[in-house]
């Protein structure tokens, strides 16, 4: 008698033998092959493995078999950048489940008669291909199985049909729909939506001109987890029918007109206190204070930012939360602010733009996994101890209006994986110290702008290879200018001190540069003649220093320029003729120089964005 490890083994190689003997369907494979005949593949990978029709069809890419029956169940071509028409005959893939054709913008359809032949199918994905002159949810009603449909950014303006009854649908099991980046208004939309009330678990109509008020009926949906409506042009108050929803994860309603305080709107929210996760009200009309919000255990992101919230913090939140991100910016919150350790998962906070004041609680340093922290434009103060060292390693730094004290800040040196860093506005009256040079070898973004903050700066081209950006204008830096890193897409040394040639810059004259602002300095001589590789530079600004000789032909080589300012130097000469091929230029100003000759005829005609020219007090005859 045959044991039982014996039987499961026959039965693993009858299997593979059957698998083996089964090919596709001669009338699925001729379907495929009418589909490639219709597609240009621009990527070329995917249907070059789509063959003769000797070939067996199941081993095609994109292409998902049962083993059992040979039938193709899914077919995935989504995102691989095809060109032509969709054709009827996909209607020959009678039992497919899934179908995606979606984010092939190019892809045509003509009509989707074919679709309703699907009957077995569950998820469908047409999205980013135009489907404003197609009848879809004739074809839909049909797919008493679908539970997932996609149609992002289909270019739809309803779906209801005038003879189509809402009936029709009841069945259907529908579990996720995303509608979003279409043209939906509220009429021709919510009563087709409604009817699935029962199954909906997730639903994005984000990005649609809804308009009017959210409708009570999404309260009926009871099993939602997701509901996304950003940018819909909402408005009025968000319905207190949400205090039904208890499994929602998800609530995304940024980008509107909605108003509520937040309190109101948390006690709403009550009974999703163990399933909410995502909160985001940015950019609407939520007033109020800010009420205690650890009561919502499973909450790791709020965003509140850009609403009209006043008053003060919490005096202390009640208990440890999950929460990785808090945006309360673009508010009128007022007060200090409060101990943060109930949040020790924290990595993102946003408070920027508020009228927080006092003291910075030392207790954030305890905030080891914080990443992000923007406090900029509040009247906070950062004055920390000498030796306060946090446990934290930031990633973004903003603290723009912040005060240090006249001390350059300590504890940036513990700060070895800065990207982003701005102290600008800081009260800092300090030199920079050494060390900082030295801190951070990924650093992009540096602003220390409108400080007071002196000394000599050291070469900086081997110092931040990453550097992009660097804003040091209005303080107190002497000297001459270093050497910068060549991939500098922004320099901003305005109203400082520097003082001798320019002629380093010819290093970061390359096609990063965008803009380039010294004015005010004490910078001399002749500007090099190395502006060949500048055809990205914007804005150009050497105004107020003592330059002198002539201006560089070779500026006609930055053709992308709006704003050129050599006002109040010492050129000579006259302007040169390539600048004709500056045909960007809206502002020229050149005034207060030892220029000669008269304007040329030529800035009439080939610079014709001009909207500002200055030339007066030079030596024009």
């Amino acid at each position: 008698m045959a044991s039982v490890e014996s039987i499961k083994k026959a039965r693993r190689c009858w299997r593979q033998y059957n698998v083996k003997l089964i090919r596709c369907k001669d009338n699925e494979r001729q379907a495929l092959l009418d589909l490639k005949k219709e597609f240009v593949d621009n990527g070329g990978l995917l249907l070059s493995s789509w063959g003769s029709q000797e070939e067996d069809c199941c081993k095609w890419r994109g292409i998902r078999f049962s083993n059992s029956t040979g039938h193709v169940i899914l077919l995935d071509l989504h995102g691989c950048n095809f060109v032509g028409r969709v054709p009827h005959q996909l209607g020959n893939l009678t039992n497919l489940r899934s179908l995606h054709l979606g984010f092939n913008y190019n892809l045509t359809i003509e009509n989707l008669d074919w679709l309703s032949d699907l009957h077995l199918l569950r998820h469908l994905d047409l999205s980013l291909i135009d489907l404003e002159k197609v009848d879809l949810l004739q074809s839909i009603d049909r797919l008493s199985f679908l539970s997932r449909l996609c149609l992002v950014g289909c270019n739809l303006r309803r779906i209801i049909s005038p003879s189509l009854h809402l009936t029709n649908f009841s069945s259907i099991p529908l579990s996720i729909i995303d509608l979003s980046e279409n043209r939906f208004t509220n009429s021709s939309i919510y009563n087709w939506l409604f009817n699935f009330s029962s199954s909906l678990v997730d639903v994005d109509m984000s990005d649609n001109p809804l308009g009017g008020s959210i409708p009570d009926a999404f309260g009926n949906m009871m099993s939602l987890e997701s509901l996304s409506l950003y940018e819909c042009a909402l408005e009025s108050e968000i319905p207190k029918s949400f205090m039904n929803l208890s499994c929602i994860r998800s609530l995304e309603l940024d980008s509107n007109n909605l108003t509520r305080q937040l309190p109101e709107l948390f006690q709403t929210l009550f009974a999703s206190n163990n399933s909410l996760e995502i909160l985001d009200l940015t950019e609407n009309k939520v007033s109020g204070s800010l009420s205690d919000f650890t009561s919502f255990s499973s909450l790791r992101q709020l965003m509140v930012g850009s609403n009209k919230l006043n008053g003060s913090f919490p005096k202390r939140f009640g208990q440890s939360s999950p929460l990785e991100y808090l945006d309360l910016s673009e508010n009128e919150l007022n007060g200090s602010l409060p101990d943060l350790t109930s949040f020790p998962l924290l990595r993102y906070l946003y408070l920027t733009n508020n009228k927080i004041q006092g003291r910075l609680p030392e207790s954030i340093g305890e905030l080891s996994n914080l990443k992000i922290l923007d406090l900029s434009f509040n009247l906070l103060s950062l004055e920390f101890s000498s030796n306060w060292t946090p446990r934290f390693q930031f990633d973004m730094i903003k603290l723009s209006s912040c005060k240090f004290g006249h001390h350059f800040p300590k504890w940036l040196r513990s700060q070895s994986n800065l990207s982003f860093l701005d102290i600008s506005s800081a009260g800092i009256s300090d030199t920079v110290p050494h060390w900082f040079w030295d801190l951070s070898p990924i650093l992009n973004h540096l602003n220390f702008s409108d400080n007071q903050i002196h000394g000599i700066l050291p070469d900086l081209s081997l110092k931040f290879v990453k550097l992009g950006q660097i804003d040091l204008s209005s303080n107190r830096f002497k000297g001459p200018i270093p050497l910068f890193p060549r991939n500098l897409t922004s320099l901003n040394l305005s109203k400082n001190m520097f003082s001798g040639s320019i002629i380093s810059l010819c290093t970061i004259v390359t096609e990063f540069l965008n803009f380039l602002n010294l004015s005010d300095n004490l910078l001399s001589g002749e500007v090099p003649d190395c502006w060949i590789d500048g055809n990205k530079l914007v804005f150009l600004d050497l105004s107020n220093n003592n330059l002198s000789q002539k201006i560089p032909a070779s500026f006609g080589f930055l053709e992308q320029l709006i704003l050129l300012n050599l006002r109040n130097n010492s050129f000579i000469g006259e302007l040169p003729s390539s600048l004709k091929k500056c045909s960007f230029l809206e502002v020229v100003d050149t005034s207060e120089n030892k220029l000669s000759g008269q304007l040329p005829a030529w800035i009439g005609t080939y610079l014709t964005q001009l909207s500002i020219l200055s030339f007066r007090k030079n030596l024009s005859k």
